[in-house]
Parts: structure tokens; sequence; C-alpha cells
């Protein structure tokens, strides 16, 4: 396939006003499927402030993400996280299932989305790899699992269209064929630490796995204290080595991750939750409640209660 290096940003304004990508109201799910082919190749370059959820379901095309490219073909699945510009090529015939996840959504199955096995690597340490560092490692779904997601996402785009809107239970089913999706594509996520800690221990891949290992570390642990030096040890690698490695990924070093990953959760309480700017600090892995306000002040130009003050107007 002959695929351009970028994707100009025409029909940007037409596109981003369209009803694909605007959530109405209220809503906190929408489920559609994209279709490209020889008459319009280019799903052009956008972002949005939700997460959004595709799976190739049918040809062969490329993804543009930032300023990377990626080839994402028939039974790829990934995330896209809020903010993160992206785009399609092919010049095939080509779908994509696009699954919105409001952060209402998100919010109220927090507890149940957190306990799944992948979740941390499915929507937070791929889109990373990928995005920051062109670490390309997208899940790909056997036959079995991907006619069972196939399946289960025609039929959140059946409830989700505008003649089934009366339809009983129809927000509940909703809900839960969105969660089982989930589950099933954090099953495969779980899956790729093993596949890949079959490779050769001496290759650049398994440094890259390991720096994704301690981002997973990290995102489910972000709360206590952490030794950067005794993760090194338990990945097996030198602290010079895994410091490198790090920073060559995630372009910072790890404590500077850890501190902005500490207080991406700390927003989400502050938005969700009524717990006190302590306790928060607590939840989230600061000393105290001072040291919490001197880093978020630090990091988002803006104290804890005047950012939740804001929101909170806003809402």
């Amino acid at each position: 396939m002959k695929y351009p290096m970028s994707l100009e940003e025409h029909d940007i304004k037409e596109f981003k006003e369209s009803v694909v990508l605007n959530l109405s109201d209220g809503q906190t799910l929408k489920a559609y499927t994209h279709h490209l082919h020889n008459h319009f190749k280019i799903l052009p370059m956008h972002s949005h402030n939700y997460y959004e959820l595709n799976i190739i379901t049918k040809g062969h095309g490329m993804h543009y993400i930032g300023e990377n490219i990626c080839s994402a073909n028939e039974g790829n699945a990934f995330v896209i996280p809020p903010n993160m510009k992206h785009g399609y090529y092919s010049d095939e015939d080509y779908e994509i299932f696009h699954l919105i996840i409001s952060n209402l959504f998100s919010h109220k199955y927090a507890d149940e989305l957190c306990a799944l096995n992948g979740y941390s690597y499915l929507f937070e340490i791929e889109p990373i790899l990928r995005f920051d560092a062109n670490i390309h490692i997208l899940p790909m779904l056997k036959s079995s699992t991907y006619e069972y997601i196939k399946a289960i996402s025609e039929r959140l785009i059946f409830y989700d269209e505008p003649d089934k809107a009366e339809l009983p239970n129809r927000s509940f089913l909703k809900d839960a064929l969105t969660l089982n999706i989930i589950a099933e594509l954090c099953t495969v996520a779980a899956d790729i630490n093993s596949a890949y800690s079959k490779d050769n221990d001496e290759t650049i891949q398994a440094y890259i796995y390991s720096i994704a290992k301690a981002m997973m570390y990290i995102s489910e642990h972000f709360a206590e204290k952490i030794s950067f030096h005794e993760l090194a040890a338990q990945l097996g690698m030198s602290y010079t080595t895994f410091y490198r490695s790090f920073v060559d990924i995630n372009k910072m070093p790890p404590a500077q991750f850890l501190k902005q990953y500490r207080i991406k959760n700390a927003i989400k309480l502050l938005n969700y939750t009524e717990l006190s700017v302590a306790q928060i600090a607590q939840e989230c892995g600061f000393y105290d409640s001072a040291h919490f306000i001197k880093t978020f002040t630090a990091i988002k130009h803006i104290s804890p209660n005047d950012y939740r003050a804001i929101i909170r107007e806003s809402m």
C-alpha cells in the first residue's frame, strides 16, 4: 500500500461538526462504523476530549497518531485517549468500529474497569508507547474473540440507533455490552505480557516491554511509596539502564512520570467525588496535603480547590 507520510487536515471543520464526533448532552456512549473506500480514503487527523475504542473490522490501513504511523489491520483493537490527535488512511475497502466512551461512563464504572486485568495496559500504557515512543504492540484479536466482539459491537450499534431510544432497558443494555467488549479486550491486553516475555531478553523489544511493565506497576501502585531502584532490580535491569530506557520511551524521568500520574488521578477525584483535598492527597500517594497542593499548582498552574470550583461551575 502506498500511503501519505502525513494526513492533511482538509475538511476537518465539516468533519468535526458531523454527528459522528459529537456526544449529545447526557449521552455516555456512542457506537458506529466508519467506512473508507476508493473515493474516500482518509479519516482526517482530529482529537476529542473522551476515550475512543477502535476495532478494525475490515481491510488493511494505516493509523496516524501524533507524528507517528503504524499499520492497523482487520482484528487490531486499541484505545485512543482524550486529546490525542489521530486519523486513518486506506486505499482499499476499510472499516473501523468506533466506541466513544464518555468521562461519565468511566466514572460510573470506575471500580469495575480498574479491577480488570489488562485495563491499565489497554487504556494507558499501550497508547503512550504508540503515541510518544512510536512503539506498536497493538492487540490482535484471535479469530474466535474477534467474531465474538464483532457480534457484540453490531448489537451495540443497533441499540445506539436513534429509533431505538424508547426500547426498554436500552441504556442498561448499552452499558452491559460496552463493559463486555472492554473486558474481552482487557483479557487480550493482559495476554500480551506472557507473549512478549518469550522474546529474547537481549533484544531491544525486551527493554521496551520491561519499561511497559514498569509503567503498569506505577499505574497499579501510584498511591504507595515506589523505589525505582527496587523496581529496576525486579525487572532485571541496572538502575542506569532502567532510567535511560524509561526516559527514551516516556520523554521524562520515572519520578516525573509518577508525579504526573498521581496528579491525573487526583483530577479525577476532584472532578467526580466530594473527597477533601487532604483525602485526595492521601489517596494519590502524596505524604501530606501541602505537598499535594504545591505539586498540583506547579503542574496545572492552579490550586486544587480553585480547579474544583471552576469545574463545578461549568457542570
